[in-house]
């Protein structure tokens, strides 16, 4: 009875923690070493996820610095991920960008193009370094962002059961 009471305990702290305490999440494209690799800690060092991609992407999970979990990820039907990026809630978001093309003229195109796409999607930082004249052509992007996944369960479970909801009245002046 005792041990059911603790787990639920635990799932309750958890459940609060959620809303309480953010993912950090990280990701880094190396288009010079071609590595993709992705990390989301949560309540670091508790829980660590770390999606790897060398050859086959591989997902490691790490419970207090233990590896408890690796496998290889295997590609699933497509499902609607407008919807599930669209409820995401990012605080914190960044975007380090270096790069060097073979042509300048590219390089400079690539220059305003990361600039617009600050305009688009809302990232608080964005910092570029354009190589103009690189040995060899080389992309390394660095971002990442605090998820807060209490918020984004609510917001998709919002869009998931849209529901009712009461529209405020307007308030047009006096009578």
């Amino acid at each position: 009875m005792y041990f059911l009471l603790f787990v639920l305990l635990i799932f309750v702290i958890s459940g609060i923690l959620l809303f309480l305490r953010p993912v950090i999440i990280s990701f880094i494209l190396d288009t010079d070493h071609d590595e993709i690799h992705a990390t989301g800690c949560w309540l670091y060092p508790f829980l660590k996820v770390s999606v790897h991609i060398k050859n086959a992407p591989v997902l490691s999970v790490f419970l207090f610095h233990r590896k408890i979990y690796s496998k290889p990820v295997k590609r699933k039907k497509k499902k609607d991920f407008k919807r599930s990026f669209q409820s995401l809630h990012l605080t914190n978001t960044y975007l380090k960008v270096n790069y060097g093309l073979n042509n300048p003229f590219y390089t400079g195109t690539m220059y305003s193009v990361i600039g617009m796409i600050q305009s688009f999607l809302h990232i608080e930082s964005i910092s570029q370094i354009p190589d103009f004249l690189p040995n060899k052509e080389y992309v390394i992007v660095n971002a990442g962002a605090k998820l807060w996944i209490g918020k984004t369960i609510l917001n998709d479970l919002r869009t998931k059961f849209p529901g009712k909801r009461k529209k405020r009245r307007e308030y047009i002046g006096s009578i």
